[in-house]
């Protein structure tokens, strides 16, 4: 196998990840954890309308998902996203149990609270794809 192959073997197995949340601190600092540990963060948005256009463009292996964002929340863009992919990944990130009736009926793979670990985050990213980070603590 030449080193071009191998290289592209390895970048096909790399974990795509689509993040959104409304909050730019907190994404920007998402975004660059994940990349540490490997995973290919494809797109970022800040509400529930441009989740769905980037799963829909991109078809990330995970969707991690702001609960409570303008335009639509994360529960219409979860649905939405379901709709599209029924088997899609997507954990729901939220930064309280109020909404907690809507949690148990939002169909999320797994919900996280704010704040997070990053290693939970990592664990919980390797379960639902079937796929090994070589970079987890």
């Amino acid at each position: 196998m030449s080193h071009t192959q191998e290289n592209q073997n390895k970048s096909s197995t790399r974990i795509s990840a689509i993040v959104i949340d409304d909050n730019k601190e907190l994404l920007d600092l998402f975004v660059e954890l994940l990349q540490i540990r490997g995973v290919k963060v494809a797109g970022t948005g800040a509400n529930g309308e441009e989740a769905i256009t980037l799963y829909q463009t991109h078809g990330p292996d995970i969707v991690f998902l702001d609960a409570k964002m303008p335009v639509h929340d994360g529960f219409y863009a979860l649905s939405k996203i379901r709709e599209f992919d029924p088997h899609a990944k997507i954990v729901l990130v939220t930064g309280s149990n109020q909404e907690k009736a809507l949690l148990d009926n939002c169909k999320a793979n797994v919900i996280v609270e704010k704040p997070f670990d990053i290693e939970e985050i990592m664990k919980i990213t390797c379960q639902l794809t079937g796929k090994y980070l070589e970079n987890i603590q």
